[in-house]
């Protein structure tokens, strides 16, 4: 009898998927635009009939065409069939798209997103001179107190002011949308890690705006380099795994190597001098203190990543070390089911 041979698995092909083309958003018609008078020469609706422009050369409209009963948007034909009814009622509740608070809004909507605020403040002026008081929404009254020169000073020390002064007056839709056009502004000028440096206290605000801007990498090693120089971090919300990692009873070193053990963010090996230097402390004792053992923990683990390059009685040594540091990291980092990404 024959041997059978089963065919390995197939590689699955890779398909390129199409890419589909990117839509023009509509142009959204504006106050001017509404009530702009069509040039000199263009043909206009003739007044009170069915709005048929005239054809060329006097063509006569094809009979079924000509028949056809009026359109529901026609004016004149709606007053014939319905006068008052639906139709009517239709068109004057679309009537508030087209009014100057309409565009007014759309304004004040838009300098919230991208943090202009002496366009904001232009805004809500005008609706309270044109509407009245009521018909500025109340987050927009915060926006009017930042002065016009916020973004003109250079140093984002200015602009993180205003906005905390303005963020805790604002609804959490509102806030989030500040925050993002705030944050967008400084680091097109300024990185966050120049930011943070500066201000430690914006680190939990920088650390979210990243991850809502699109840059989650960079969101974690922010808080990482923050948690091994041994500072605190504040609350952050647009990461799961990182709120997870901050509840845990550690302090912040421990928790940077434990954010590695967990894939949260890399861990920078050693280069061939680097590791010489750590392989002379693996007999260190272990330090008293929590911050200097934290330490010596994540040094121990930059250098037990290194297993390829190690010798085997050297790589069991870096985890008797580890073992020693922290019996229930050390543990963790055992089972972590594979070499670091």
């Amino acid at each position: 009898m024959f041997p059978t041979f089963f065919p390995a698995d197939p590689v699955p092909l890779e398909v390129e998927t199409p890419v589909a083309p990117a839509e023009t958003p509509a142009e959204t018609p504006t106050a001017a635009s509404a009530s702009a008078t069509p040039p000199a020469g263009v043909p206009t609706p003739a007044a009170g009939g069915g709005g048929a422009l005239p054809r060329p050369g006097g063509a006569k409209p094809h009979p079924r065409t000509e028949a056809r009963a009026p359109l529901a948007c026609d004016p004149g034909g709606a007053a014939k069939r319905d006068p008052g009814g639906a139709a009517d009622e239709d068109a004057r509740r679309q009537l508030p798209l087209f009014s100057e608070w309409t565009a007014l809004a759309g304004a004040l909507d838009l300098a919230l997103t991208r943090a202009d605020f002496a366009t904001a403040r232009d805004a809500a002026e005008r609706m309270r001179t044109t509407y009245g008081p009521s018909s500025v929404p109340r987050w927009a009254a915060a926006l009017e107190k930042i002065a016009d020169d916020v973004w003109d000073r250079g140093d984002p020390a200015a602009a993180l002011s205003a906005w905390r002064h303005v963020d805790a007056r604002l609804p959490s839709a509102q806030r989030n949308v500040l925050r993002r056009g705030v944050f967008a502004r400084v680091f097109a000028a300024h990185a966050p890690e120049d930011v943070v440096a500066r201000d430690g206290s914006a680190l939990g605000a920088c650390a979210n705006a990243l991850f809502e801007l699109g840059e989650p990498a960079r969101a974690r090693r922010l808080v990482r380099d923050a948690l091994l120089a041994g500072r605190d971090v504040p609350e952050i919300d647009r990461d799961p795994a990182l709120a997870d990692l901050l509840s845990e009873d550690l302090g912040p070193p421990f928790l940077a190597a434990l954010g590695a053990i967990r894939r949260i963010w890399p861990l920078p090996l050693p280069d061939a001098a680097e590791r010489a230097a750590l392989a002379a402390q693996l007999e260190d004792p272990v330090p008293a203190d929590d911050v200097a053992r934290a330490r010596a923990f994540w040094d121990a683990l930059r250098l037990a990543e290194c297993r390829s390059a190690l010798p085997e009685p050297l790589l069991h040594a870096t985890r008797r070390r580890l073992k020693r540091l922290h019996p229930d990291l050390h543990a963790a980092y055992m089972h972590r089911g594979g070499p670091f990404a």
